[in-house]
């Protein structure tokens, strides 16, 4: 058993919750100055202006940068916390469970590996649906999704026939007294609707393969179906009341608006190395939902919620909707921390080059390793401007050719004087040189904080040094630890084919003269002699 001890990252933080100044009781130690070795906090509100964190493998982005934050949001406890992991930390998600059960915080997980325990989380959870409207539940499905490709011609044509074709297969649930005043709700009048409600994708996707049957526009919308039928493979998110041997598991589910009310620690662990694709549309499905749900909170209670999200290898989940996600979750009270390996990440080919928009959406900053030279140009553009000087002295051409060059051998002038020429000028604070020194340290990164405040009068780019947030045998131990087994709360993932899956040619050939059932036969005749004289004794009687 390991006897743990806390770090000094962690002594720090429960310094700071444990403080009279109520200012200092919501902040987080991102770590200290290295220069002047001031403490740099992070009020926990600000981070609904969102924070991106990058760095390239090896750096610390995930052990020091996520981890460290993630610890103290937990400790915190003035929030939710949902993780998307789109590759599948085991240490830290082994972190932040011990974390979630040493704080009392209720810890649940979600992964699409084969073989592993899971919550369930279906998206069409109708108590959530039912308090949406049509145009929210088709925001939700097709942003999520990604079947909105954009506003120009092209693009919009084929995003209108995806909204179109989602559209037609919700209205083919609703009643027609209740779809009158709909424009295109077909025109058989049927006092009930003809599919009961979605409850999953499996539901969606018999209704899209039925009208796409007899209707051409939605054979236009193959996408849709398409999409809609890989997301039916999963059985984690298309678990419904109606499924039967799972009551203990739906009741148990991820559900987003009891994640935010119970102030829970949800774990999307979504290792993508093979299919990105699929690990994409369930991350992109679960934040939507969450963000849907602080909206609701929102509407019900009169205030906002604080929800933390952290998005680890944020590039899978972004899309081109990334700049509606961020302004809007920050007025709904979801905070939103992007980190990933590099800003060349943003801007793939044939793509949309999200880089400068991600930049600008994001207040707090934190390079873990700067080796882009897209990143190495904007932090130093953006970096502020300081005087810098140039000297010019002559020198003998002895000395020159001798590699001695040094204002000390300065020649000396018609008068007997030597001067030393200076001539000002601007250029960027940090030079290129002066990023790549200063994140050539583990343990060191540059911080950017948009503006400054209470407890924060940091601005602008300075370089800050953060401590492990756990010991390194502690590290080691939760890497090592086994993945949670399955109990009447959760299912088990299962494979495509079974372990002991049968063939054709594992069965054994018949004989080519088989055997006369003369057992069988003997039975028969005995039975029919027993009949025979059952009725024999019958008619004497009469």
């Amino acid at each position: 058993m390991l006897v743990r001890y806390p770090s000094k990252t962690e002594t720090l933080a429960d310094r700071l919750r444990h403080s009279r100044h109520p200012d200092e009781r919501r902040s987080l130690f991102a770590g200290r100055t290295v220069h002047q070795g001031y403490p740099v906090l992070l009020d926990s509100a600000y981070l609904c202006e969102h924070m991106h964190i990058l760095g390239p493998p090896g750096s610390g982005k995930t052990s020091i940068g996520i981890e460290t934050l993630a610890r103290q949001l937990i400790a915190l406890g003035n929030g939710p916390l949902v993780i998307f992991d789109a590759k599948g930390d085991y240490g830290l998600f082994s972190s932040v469970r011990h974390a979630a059960a040493l704080y009392g915080r209720e810890f649940k997980w979600f992964t699409n590996r084969p073989q592993r325990s899971t919550y369930v989380f279906n998206p069409w959870d109708n108590r959530l649906m039912k308090r949406l409207s049509l145009t929210d539940i088709l925001g939700l499905f097709i942003q999520s999704l990604n079947l909105h490709h954009g506003e120009d011609y092209g693009r919009a044509f084929f995003g209108a026939h995806n909204r179109h074709g989602f559209r037609r297969g919700i209205l083919e649930t609703i009643p027609d007294a209740a779809k009158k005043n709909l424009v295109g709700a077909g025109t058989q009048r049927r006092l009930f609707p003809k599919y009961g409600p979605i409850q999953s994708f499996r539901d969606l996707y018999r209704i899209l393969s039925d009208l796409a049957k007899d209707d051409n526009e939605l054979k236009v919308a193959k996408h849709l179906t398409l999409t809609v039928e890989c997301l039916c493979d999963f059985d984690q998110i298309n678990i419904t009341p109606a499924t039967p041997d799972h009551d203990d598991a739906q009741a148990a589910a991820i559900f987003m608006p009891e994640v935010i009310e119970k102030n829970q620690i949800v774990y999307f662990f979504l290792a993508g190395s093979l299919d990105n694709v699929a690990v994409a549309e369930i991350a992109r499905l679960a934040m939507y939902s969450l963000y849907v749900a602080a909206v609701d909170y929102r509407e019900r209670h009169g205030h906002e919620p604080r929800v933390y999200s952290i998005w680890d290898e944020a590039q899978v989940m972004v899309s081109k909707n990334i700049e509606y996600v961020l302004t809007q979750s920050r007025s709904a009270g979801v905070a939103c921390i992007l980190a990933h390996q590099a800003m060349s990440q943003l801007n793939p080919p044939g793509g949309v080059d999200l880089r400068e928009l991600v930049m600008q959406c994001t207040q707090v900053k934190q390079i873990m390793g700067a080796r882009d030279p897209w990143l190495l140009d904007y932090i130093s553009h953006t970096s502020g401007a300081t005087k810098y000087y140039r000297r010019g002295y002559d020198l003998a051409v002895a000395d020159v050719l001798g590699g001695c060059v040094d204002p000390a051998r300065t020649c000396a002038d018609r008068d007997g004087e030597r001067r030393v020429r200076v001539q000002e000028y601007t250029a960027p604070r940090l030079s290129r040189q002066d990023i790549l020194s200063a994140t050539a340290d583990p343990n060191v990164s540059l911080m950017s904080i948009g503006h400054p405040t209470s407890l924060c009068p940091f601005q602008g780019w300075f370089p800050m040094y953060t401590d492990w947030p756990v010991p390194l045998e502690t590290h080691q131990y939760y890497e090592r630890q086994p993945w949670p087994k399955t109990t009447k709360k959760t299912i088990e993932t299962k494979l495509l084919w079974p372990e002991e899956a049968k063939t054709a040619e594992d069965h054994p050939a018949p004989d080519a003269t088989p055997s006369e059932p003369q057992e069988s036969t003997e039975t028969l005749d005995a039975l029919w002699d027993d009949v025979q004289k059952k009725n024999s004794r019958g008619k004497k009687k009469q």
